[in-house]
C-alpha cells in the first residue's frame, strides 16, 4: 500500500483533481507553504512538482504552457523561501536568544551562524531537494543571519533548479 493512500488529501493527484480550474493556484500555494511556512513540511512538494510537470506536458491540465507552469511554481518557491527567511530573521533571535534550554540556546544560534558562513549558499540550493530540510533551511538562514542578498541569490538559483529539474 502506498503511504499516501493512508492520507488521501495529501495525494498530489487528488489535490490537482479536487482543485479543478484552480489547480495551478493550489499547487503554487502548496509550494509556497512548503518552502515558506513552518507547517509546510506536511505537504508533498516533490511529488506535486513531478505530477504537475507530467500533467502539463501530457494533458495540459492547467491550460497553460509547461514553462508558464514552471515559472509560476518557481516564483512561489522563491517567495516562500523569502518569507521563511524573514520569519527566521525577525522571529528567530527573539526565540532562540532568550531561552537557554535544548534547541533554544544562544549556542545553537552561534553554530547556525558559523554553518551558514561556511556552507550557506550550497546549503540553500541543496535543501530544495530534501523535503523537511526545504521547509526549515530558509528559517535557519534567517536565524543564522545569512546576508539577505546572498540568501536571495541562492534561494532563486535553488528554486529554479528544483522546479525545472
Amino acid at each position: 500500500m502506498h503511504p499516501l493512500n493512508l492520507i488521501p488529501w495529501l495525494d498530489p493527484q487528488n489535490i490537482i483533481d479536487a482543485a479543478g480550474p484552480w489547480a495551478l493556484l493550489v499547487v503554487c500555494g502548496i509550494v509556497f507553504a512548503e518552502t515558506g511556512l513552518l507547517v509546510g513540511f506536511l505537504f508533498p512538494g516533490d511529488t506535486l512538482l513531478v505530477i504537475s510537470g507530467l500533467l502539463t506536458h501530457t494533458s495540459n491540465v492547467f491550460g497553460v504552457n509547461v514553462w508558464i507552469v514552471a515559472s509560476l511554481i518557481a516564483l512561489s518557491a522563491i517567495v516562500g523561501g523569502e518569507v521563511g527567511y524573514q520569519i527566521g530573521h525577525k522571529g528567530g533571535p527573539a526565540i532562540f536568544e532568550r531561552k537557554d534550554s535544548g534547541i533554544f540556546s544562544t549556542e545553537n544560534v552561534r553554530r547556525t551562524n558559523a554553518f551558514f558562513e561556511r556552507f550557506g549558499g550550497i546549503t540553500i540550493i541543496l535543501a530544495r531537494f530534501v523535503p523537511i530540510v526545504r521547509t526549515f533551511a530558509p528559517v535557519a538562514a534567517g536565524i543564522g543571519h545569512m546576508p539577505r542578498r546572498t540568501y536571495s541569490f541562492y534561494n532563486i538559483v535553488g528554486a529554479v533548479i528544483w522546479v525545472t529539474g
